[in-house]
């Protein structure tokens, strides 16, 4: 019981950890794209991305990132322990 414990913890920690960096680059490339007036046209999806989105990408990746710390300093203590 208490290695699924530890498994279901490791597999949880490590997908929060690929979803912050999924969010983190999320973040990094829609800062730099090149914004006219607040806003950017993509020719190949005819979409216009705005450029306030970037901050709610790099809070998200922000709170997720510190939930990733929560959850892996945790799980260390888990596999400390007996």
């Amino acid at each position: 019981m208490r290695s699924v414990v530890k498994g279901l913890a490791v597999a949880a920690t490590v997908l929060l950890v690929v979803l912050t960096g999924l969010l983190a680059t999320l973040a990094v490339k829609r800062a730099s794209l090149p914004y006219e007036n607040g806003r950017h046209f993509d020719v190949v999806y005819s979409v216009v991305y705005d450029e306030s989105a970037i901050t709610l990408y790099a809070l998200l990746a922000l709170g997720s990132a510190a939930v990733s710390a929560l959850l892996v300093f945790l799980t260390l203590r888990l596999w400390k322990t007996r």
